[in-house]
């Protein structure tokens, strides 16, 4: 796999920058949501990542979450491995003592790609991947399989405990 493929099946999940000088995409709930006071919760973000050896995603909180809304990431940093191929969350946890509701297509988070070392000497690649948004259902439904890797959809823990 060469390039960065981020995949949903509706066009209003579509990661996206507000200005020019972003440097993180934002991203939105999938569904509505209750967070209670103090809980956690994995919240969907109706997108599918599919990211060249050499090259991750960082999720983090938008810098408004938590003094307007009251919330944050339970993680700090959600991390998308490259082989990762399932959908992605956010770990989000409510810090006041009222429920917080999060409606479907709500800006949650903000999503940075990257590059990360990988050993030998080179920092992710000399290669600098195409990057394609795509609102395909066919696609999204069978992501695994059309982009397979060998970790496929196993997330959180997944790769085990110790």
């Amino acid at each position: 796999m060469k390039d960065i493929v981020i995949c949903t099946y509706d066009e209003n999940l579509l990661p996206e920058k507000q200005t020019p000088g972003s440097i993180c995409w934002d991203i939105k709930a999938w569904d509505n949501v209750t967070i209670k006071p103090r809980e956690i919760k994995l919240i969907p973000l109706g997108i599918k990542t599919a990211l060249p050896v050499g090259w991750g995603a960082k999720f983090y909180p938008r810098s408004s979450s938590p003094i307007k809304r009251g919330y944050t990431l339970a993680n700090n940093v959600g991390m998308i491995d490259a082989d990762y191929r399932g959908l992605c969350y956010l770990q989000v946890i409510n810090l006041i003592d009222k429920d917080i509701n999060i409606e479907r297509g709500e800006r949650i988070g903000q999503m940075e790609i990257f590059s990360y070392y990988i050993g030998s000497g080179q920092y992710g690649t000399d290669y600098i991947p195409t990057m394609e948004f795509k609102v395909d259902e066919e696609l999204y439904e069978d992501f695994e399989n059309k982009l397979a890797s060998e970790r496929g959809a196993g997330g959180f823990g997944s790769t085990g405990d110790k």
